[in-house]
């Protein structure tokens, strides 16, 4: 899932996954079932990614930083058979 916050809120995305029951994975704040094991290995850690941040320079032009996937992510990624590398959300983003 590829999120992009509008308000800058707090918990903003959390909670929005949380409203619409789609919880992010390893969530401890908004994922509030009892006893949740998670399959295959895949840690109980939060898999949420601030992948690319783009702010405006005081003295012109932009600061664009991305990350990589942290490695519980990169596993988790890789027990359910998906491709890191297949789709990369940062060159594919919409322009706005």
């Amino acid at each position: 899932m590829s999120l992009k916050p509008v308000t800058g809120r707090t918990h903003q995305l959390r909670a929005h996954m949380a409203h619409i029951d789609h919880a992010i994975v390893g969530d401890p704040k908004y994922f509030n079932k009892e006893n949740w094991q998670l399959p295959g290995g895949i840690q109980k850690r939060l898999h949420l990614l601030a992948r690319r941040i783009v702010i405006p320079h005081p003295r012109g032009g932009f600061i664009d930083a991305t990350a990589p996937l942290p490695p519980h992510m990169l596993q988790t990624w890789n027990l359910l058979g998906l491709e890191a590398d297949r789709f990369d959300p940062i060159e594919n983003a919409p322009e706005e």
